[in-house]
């Protein structure tokens, strides 16, 4: 199962064939499409709205699926191996931002400066199960949490990625 996202799976198929995942090349995205339209006599789905669904009821071998909806799987009991492709994972973020046409930019400024809170960062990373790239509050984790791969990957992952 992989997710149903198609910046993130042409991002595995780019990285297998050698280009950047930025690409804009025509030929190298098509290339890319047809390397993954090689996936599908394997698929059971796709699925971004709940891809930890089909772990739950052990319905899939191999499954493509967020790092913290991996820890949420892990955290449940379920019997599930985190594996960073060798080739490099694929890093998101989040990010806090205020729109050109808020009305109230203090109030934003003031939320965001609260979230940004060593001690909010820690509890919403403890709460959401989403990695906190804030080195101050991961040092106020909890062990599980602060030390799960999944969440955190070692050195080489992140360099790799």
């Amino acid at each position: 199962m992989l997710i149903d996202d198609a910046r993130d799976i042409f991002q595995i198929a780019l990285s297998k064939l050698g280009y950047s995942g930025n690409t804009r090349d025509a030929k190298q995205i098509e290339a890319a499409y047809h390397e993954l339209h090689k996936l599908m006599p394997n698929m059971l789905a796709f699925d971004s709205d709940n891809p930890v669904h089909n772990i739950y009821r052990r319905e899939v071998n191999l499954v493509m699926v967020w790092n913290s909806a991996a820890f949420v799987a892990l955290q449940a009991g379920n019997p599930l191996e985190v594996v960073w492709p060798k080739e490099g994972g694929i890093f998101w973020m989040h990010i806090l931002a205020i729109p050109s046409k808020t009305h109230n930019v203090a109030g934003a400024l003031q939320l965001i400066n609260f979230l940004l809170r060593t001690e909010i960062e820690a509890q919403l990373a403890e709460t959401i199960d989403y990695p906190t790239p804030n080195l101050a509050a991961k040092k106020l984790l909890s062990p599980k949490v602060a030390n799960n791969k999944s969440l955190y990957p070692d050195e080489a992952v992140i360099n790799n990625s």
